[in-house]
């Protein structure tokens, strides 16, 4: 009998955070492998994320000591947001105090997060994330009928590291005469030139993506970006900024741009050879990488060996929700 998993997150269904929907995908693949189980009595590993429900994980490690508990890691939030977030003091404690093994989203993540001392030297494994393939799919025949080269980009924050400031900078540069250029997702800039579609469903998303040619993703710090794995599995080919786990998930020059003097020549290289760079970017897909996060999983027959102690990392998630507060004051 296989052993089950279960996924401790506070879901939403609709318009949501890439964490969101690829936790979402996560779960539908385990139920497709039938290792799933939404009974917490009846797993043998309990998968939660990063800094949410930290209450809530505490409860169920205390109930459920001998259960096995997978923490998938974000960030670092403080290299996203600088040094007044201090989340990261929570990803320290559950990697201390509940988490048998560590899930990293890239290299890139997992490298910043010890570099940070925010993880413990037990087991851990860099498994990068992947979309739904029944939403986010290319078209069997990827035609060019636009009568001009369409550039996406998305997005579900306005942090300014997400790469305002360039797209900014396109909107006032870009020769529209050549490009249409569309933006999904929620943002805090008036456009001239570029089109905002603003929040959409995944389905909604996967529709717009797959009408486009090339999904420019600006942000400079990413774990491991949902939306720019959603464009390339829909099709589109990438244009992103060459920084943190981008170039880990591009490996392709033509395909990433260090300033915005370089994003032109990009793009005119881009529309040049079109039909060469076109699925050249290797993917994972979700089935791979669910089978990665179930064996990983499994492998641990029983618990760490730290003793947990509730109350104390109860005590230590509350200062560090206090040291928070005062950090952004």
């Amino acid at each position: 009998m296989n052993k089950k998993v279960t996924i401790y997150f506070p879901f939403t269904q609709g318009p949501g955070s890439g964490g969101n929907n690829f936790l979402v995908s996560l779960k539908d693949e385990f139920i497709k492998m039938g290792v799933y189980s939404d009974s917490l009595e009846d797993t043998h590993a309990v998968i939660f994320n990063s800094h949410h429900s930290v209450k809530d994980i505490l409860k169920l490690k205390r109930k459920y000591s001998e259960k096995i508990f997978i923490h998938r890691v974000d960030g670092p939030m403080s290299v996203y947001n600088g040094p007044h977030d201090k989340r990261d003091n929570i990803v320290r404690l559950l990697n201390q105090q509940v988490a048998d093994g560590t899930v990293f989203q890239s290299n890139w993540s997992m490298n910043q997060n010890k570099e940070l001392k925010l993880f413990n030297e037990r087991k851990a494994k860099v498994i990068y994330n992947a979309p739904n393939p029944d939403v986010f799919f290319t078209k069997e025949i990827k035609d060019r009928k636009n009568t001009k080269f369409k550039i996406i980009s998305s997005g579900w924050s306005n942090n300014p590291n997400k790469g305002a400031d360039i797209l900014k900078w396109m909107d006032e540069n870009l020769d529209f005469n050549k490009y249409d250029f569309e933006y999904v997702g929620p943002i805090n800039i008036d456009f001239k030139n570029i089109r905002k579609l603003g929040s959409k469903t995944p389905l909604e998303v996967s529709e717009i993506l797959r009408n486009g040619d090339v999904f420019f993703f600006p942000s400079k710090f990413e774990a491991c970006s949902n939306a720019l794995l959603e464009g390339i599995h829909s099709g589109l080919i990438p244009l992103a900024k060459k920084a943190s786990s981008n170039a880990e998930i591009i490996d392709n020059e033509h395909m990433l741009f260090d300033d915005i003097e370089s994003i032109q020549p990009k793009l005119n290289y881009i529309f040049e050879h079109y039909e060469e760079l076109l699925y050249s970017v290797k993917i994972q897909k979700l089935d791979e990488i669910a089978r990665q996060y179930y064996q990983f999983a499994v492998s641990f027959e029983q618990p760490s060996c730290v003793k947990f102690n509730y109350w104390k990392s109860y005590t230590q998630y509350w200062c560090s929700i206090l040291r928070n507060k005062l950090g952004n004051l």
